[in-house]
């Protein structure tokens, strides 16, 4: 597998180091998470079912798998970075109206991630092609 970060435009590089900075946040956050609450943290501490915790807690190694590829193998980075946010948003949307009661309004942690969605789903395609045109 040939690595060349280095020769990618700048404008990749630039959502490329965005993108991994927001999901090595993620990892940490996910990381605390299980430093306080051990193993599926999430249904001591929510009632979460054990679905969605085991969801959760395997984001702690797929955000930096995702990190990890988008340098080595931008293509799959982008497809998995893809499945991480749009699935996470749809769990976590769904999740906080269903469980937990809380409206999108109220929760900013969850307009951050639709953000961040946005932005990795519109800009992944122009990604996809450049990597594949070389």
């Amino acid at each position: 597998m040939k690595v060349d970060f280095i020769n990618r435009p700048i404008w990749i590089k630039i959502f490329v180091v965005l993108f991994s900075i927001c999901l090595l946040g993620a990892t940490y956050n996910h990381i605390n998470d299980l430093i306080k609450g051990g193993f599926l943290p999430y249904t001591k501490w929510m009632g979460a079912p054990i679905g969605l915790n085991i969801y959760w807690t395997s984001l702690t190694f797929l955000n930096p798998l995702a990190v990890v590829l988008l340098f080595l193998s931008l293509r799959v980075g982008i497809y998995l970075l893809n499945i991480i946010i749009i699935s996470d948003v749809i769990i976590n949307m769904y999740s906080c109206y269903h469980y937990y009661h809380i409206t999108f309004f109220e929760n900013t942690g969850l307009q951050q991630q639709l953000a961040f969605m946005i932005v990795v789903v519109v800009i992944s395609p122009f990604i996809y092609l450049y990597s594949k045109a070389k």
